[in-house]
């Protein structure tokens, strides 16, 4: 237990992080430097040599498991400070060995007031962007309300980072022989299918905490409301499941068959009833594809 909350601490703290990491740093950087010194080179050759296989292997830890952040475009910041580090450093060495210090001391002595002008630069230049946006948004998303809508453009900014789970409600009738579906039109403006005829659905939604609460039946009740127009479904059966993935995230619509007493209003161009045999050209492709035949082949079930 000690152990793992070690661990814990170490994945949340960045000082620490930067204790750690910077260790293995630091110690990959003065191999460098020392080894180049042993073949011989001039202490600024090698100095150079070990700043820049430094900065190299410094931008893949510190960059990662310190600022949370390896993207590409800080790379030229970031090889500023160590170009900055190499200038100190030479001109630490060249001042230490004016005193008799010789150049393996020197390179040892400088490693603490370098390490820690390299660390403020990469928090409060480099990579500051990176933390403050984070922050900003972990504050902003604190103070949306989980019992709201989060409406089209925050919802598929969060679909990219999370499995988006949902409730798909299939619901059938027999009319003069032939079996029907009853379908909905997405919105013209929708950024995914727009303007395409889908079943039914809405995601599961979290909930106010520590408040009694069953998200199947709170997702069943706001889908039968809004895109059946009843007040709820008579019942409802789970089927089965799909997982799509698509560039605005993945998907994981879970299939259910729904079965209502009241009568549906259809609104000609936004919703309707069709032959399965006969379903409309301009239909979002997995519920075509993958949805509807769960619930048909299912359907005898609910």
């Amino acid at each position: 237990m000690k152990f793992k909350n070690f661990i814990s601490k170490f994945h949340d703290h960045q000082f620490v992080k930067f204790i750690v990491v910077g260790f293995f740093n630091t110690l990959f950087g003065y191999l460098v430097f020392a080894g180049a010194l042993f073949v011989g080179l001039h202490y600024a050759l090698a100095a150079a040599v070990s700043v820049a296989a430094g900065a190299i292997f410094n931008f893949q830890t510190i960059g990662h498991f310190v600022f949370g952040s390896r993207h590409y475009s800080r790379l030229f910041k970031f090889f500023t400070v160590y170009f900055l580090v190499y200038l100190l450093k030479v001109a630490g060495l060249s001042a230490l060995q004016g005193i008799g210090v010789n150049n393996y001391l020197g390179g040892a002595l400088l490693i603490l007031p370098l390490g820690i002008f390299s660390f403020s630069l990469n928090k409060f230049w480099v990579f500051m962007n990176q933390i403050d946006t984070r922050k900003k948004l972990a504050l902003e998303l604190k103070k949306i309300d989980p019992n709201e809508p989060l409406g089209l453009e925050l919802f598929e900014a969060v679909a990219r980072l999370s499995v988006t789970v949902s409730f798909e409600g299939v619901l059938f009738r027999e009319n003069d022989g032939q079996l029907e579906i009853f379908l909905t039109r997405r919105s013209a403006s929708d950024t995914a299918y727009p303007g395409d005829w889908h079943c039914p659905g809405t995601v599961f939604r979290p909930h106010t905490p520590n408040v009694p609460y069953n998200p199947e039946s709170d997702a069943a009740t706001r889908l039968a409301v809004k895109e059946f127009g009843v007040h709820k479904f008579a019942s409802y059966k789970f089927v089965g499941e799909i997982f799509i993935n698509e560039e605005r995230g993945v998907f994981n619509p879970r299939v259910y068959l729904v079965r209502i007493e009241d009568p549906i209003v259809t609104i000609p161009g936004e919703s309707g009833w069709f032959s399965v045999g006969k379903l409309p050209r301009d239909m979002v492709a997995p519920h075509r594809d993958l949805i509807i035949p769960i619930a048909l082949k299912n359907r005898n079930i609910a």
